[in-house]
């Protein structure tokens, strides 16, 4: 029977890539990566099957995405889950079922790359992350593929947008809108287009039955923490301080990650970061749950290893928004609470304590500064807040002396 190892197989898959046409850096971002996680998780195997994918997913990020629903997963899930399947599938085959059309002969204009170009260095000196703007750019690439500048007018923008939203996911949609549509604007501001087309851009292009993230009650969330402070094993005094840090501040994945001991203020309780997203200093009230569950992972559990990090994988590396993502995912689905047809992770509790907050009527102005965010708009979003209900909302008004 011949048999083929998984360094052989995955060199093999990439001179293919290059064969039919495909970029070095399209197949490095988008297949290398992910397959050479792969290989340093599971060895060198031969002749690797679907048990060795189980196996990895359960290993790196968690859970089984190859098992999970479709609509269960993130962007970055699905593409992840693909890519990995891509890999059997030319194992069995000698060819790919389903990849991307970026093609050398998809190539957008030198004048287009460095529009691109120019505004993802601009995002780099305002903080966004590598992952994002790769992000962005095969978004903007996309974009300009479509709708190129010299042909650039209301009906091409109009078009663009509608393909955009015409029976896709909402909340896809709106990211992908809200990258294109601040390209336009930051083209505009530098002159290179007369016109940033803003007006045509829908405000929420989420319908009211649309969602980022679902809401958990007060008693699932109690639910959750149970199951997870009374849970043994390794690293379980870790995910309970990390699991409390979301339900208790909504902070978002990465900044978890990214959090060191000079975050926090023993001497005054204090919770102290700058946001990662959004470069926004907050100030938080150590509470004693919280303080306690880390003082617990620190003394006890820890990895005695040199690090500025509060939170390391088992082996003492540092830890990513992806493991944070994986291990609170794992701790909604062993937990036993009802998760179908709802988004699960540490977004959703993200969003379920902004609207704990709103149903206390607390004001959106609150809401927003508690979740670091840049914008009143986004928290709006977050916690499906229309007019009739902010109306009914404690909102701090001025007084004009």
């Amino acid at each position: 029977m011949y048999t083929e190892s998984l360094p052989a197989l995955i060199e093999r898959a990439k001179k293919r890539l290059y064969e039919l046409g495909f970029t070095e850096s399209t197949v490095e971002r988008e297949y290398w990566y992910i397959w050479k996680r792969l290989l340093k998780d599971i060895g060198d195997v031969e002749n690797v099957s679907l048990e060795d994918l189980y196996r990895h997913c359960e290993s790196y990020y968690g859970r089984n995405i190859i098992l999970e629903d479709h609509y269960l997963l993130t962007a970055d899930e699905r593409r992840i889950k693909r890519v990995l399947l891509e890999l059997l599938y030319f194992k069995e085959y000698d060819q790919f079922h389903n990849v991307p059309l970026f093609r050398n002969a998809d190539l957008l204009d030198g004048y287009s790359i460095s529009l691109i170009n120019e505004y993802l260095e601009y995002l780099r000196e305002n903080g966004l992350r590598d992952t994002t703007l790769v992000k962005k750019n095969s978004t903007l690439s996309l974009f300009l593929k479509t709708c190129r500048i010299e042909d650039l007018c209301e009906e091409t923008v109009l078009e663009y947008i509608a393909s955009r939203t015409e029976g896709k996911d909402p909340y896809a949609s709106r990211l992908t809108i809200n990258a294109v549509k601040r390209f336009l604007i930051f083209l505009k501001s530098k002159g290179y287009i007369e016109d940033d087309y803003e007006r045509l851009f829908p405000v929420h292009p989420i319908t009211s039955r649309g969602s980022i993230s679902s809401y958990y009650s007060d008693d699932e969330i109690k639910i959750l923490i149970e199951y997870a402070g009374n849970k043994a094993g390794d690293c379980a005094k870790r995910d309970f301080a990390i699991l409390l840090l979301l339900v208790y501040y909504g902070l978002r994945a990465r900044d978890i990650a990214l959090l060191t001991k000079d975050n926090i203020d023993w001497d005054n309780s204090k919770l102290k970061i700058i946001t990662s997203k959004t470069k926004t200093e907050l100030e938080y009230p150590l509470f004693p749950a919280v303080g306690n569950a880390i003082i617990d992972y620190l003394l006890n559990e820890r990895p005695e290893v040199k690090s500025d990090h509060i939170f390391l994988k088992k082996n003492g590396e540092n830890m990513a928004s992806v493991n944070i993502t994986g291990l609170i995912n794992k701790l909604f689905k062993d937990s036993k609470i009802n998760t179908a047809n709802k988004h699960y992770g540490p977004h959703s509790l993200r969003s379920s304590l902004a609207t704990r907050m709103m149903n206390q009527n607390e004001s959106i102005f609150t809401i927003s500064k508690v979740l670091g965010h840049a914008s009143i708009d986004t928290t709006k979003i977050y916690t499906k807040v229309d007019i009739e209900h902010l109306r009914l909302c404690a909102l701090e008004v001025p007084h004009v002396l």
